[in-house]
């Protein structure tokens, strides 16, 4: 299902096997490739994690079963037990990604329009490996605080 991000930026959603990029208006090609490298973490965490691994086999098992219903609830229940895990990673990894291609596009031009995805960002720069690394990394790249 599709999450709502920028009305006017490009937006992406991940169906447990491929990812659908709604590109819209971006003139430089940034946030179609942002967005599209957001969901390609989302089908990293999927195909590397013990959650991911089991949110797939629910998929398969909402897909596949005769009585699919039993299995929506409890797959539900999980996206939304690791939602805020799984975008923070997602997002951070895809902004990083850009950034070490060309260091001088600072997170808040690729976040800007993504309000949410910027709460995101901050929360995988607060806890992440060596929270106070990844803080100066991120001013480094232009970030004020």
């Amino acid at each position: 299902m599709p999450v709502p991000c920028s009305p006017s930026g490009p937006s992406g959603y991940f169906t447990h096997d491929a990812w659908v990029i709604h590109a819209k208006t971006d003139t430089t090609g940034l946030l179609g490739i942002m967005a599209s490298l957001h969901e390609a973490h989302h089908a990293s965490l999927n195909s590397s994690t013990a959650w991911g691994a089991l949110l797939q086999a629910l998929m398969i098992a909402v897909r596949h079963a005769r009585d699919p219903g039993r299995f929506k609830a409890t797959l539900g229940d999980l996206v939304r037990s690791c939602r805020r895990t799984h975008e923070a990673f997602a997002t951070h990894a895809s902004v990083m990604d850009i950034a070490a291609a060309d260091a001088a596009i600072a997170p808040e031009r690729l976040l800007g329009g993504y309000r949410d995805y910027r709460r995101y960002f901050d929360t995988a720069v607060q806890v992440g490996p060596d929270a106070d690394i990844m803080a100066r990394r991120v001013q480094k790249l232009g970030r004020v605080r």
